[in-house]
């Protein structure tokens, strides 16, 4: 059977095609969806990039687990090693890649100025 070709519909440009209800108020759902959403702004999605760049450089570099040994260790040994590796990787994580999170955070952020992301904003209520 032969395909019946439609004229009469257009449709736009990348598949798009014109919404003709009056009752839908895109603009308005439009201004609510990027009130309540954080991913509008090229500077939150900057940010995030650049946290989960921090988290994988984290997991790729920082392993829980001392395992690359050049020598067999005694139990005790490597109970200690294994121990301070992780003391070591603690300290980390709660000092050093908290404070990387945070400086992205606040390097990323801080261009926003007025609204939810202002860094300057002193009164906790608004």
């Amino acid at each position: 059977m032969p395909q019946k070709k439609n004229k009469d519909k257009k449709v736009r440009n990348y598949g798009k095609i014109q919404i003709n209800n009056k009752k839908y108020k895109f603009n308005e759902r439009f201004e609510k969806f990027t009130f309540k959403t954080l991913y509008v702004n090229c500077e939150v999605v900057s940010a995030m990039i650049l946290i989960r760049k921090e988290c994988e450089y984290v997991i790729n570099n920082k392993p829980l687990y001392k395992l690359d040994f050049d020598k067999v260790w005694k139990i005790d040994e490597f109970r200690v090693i294994q121990h301070n590796h992780i003391a070591n990787i603690k300290k980390y994580l709660s000092v050093t890649w908290g404070r990387n999170i945070e400086n992205i955070i606040r390097e990323q952020i801080v261009s926003i100025g007025k609204g939810w992301f202002n860094m300057n904003e002193t009164i906790k209520e608004t």
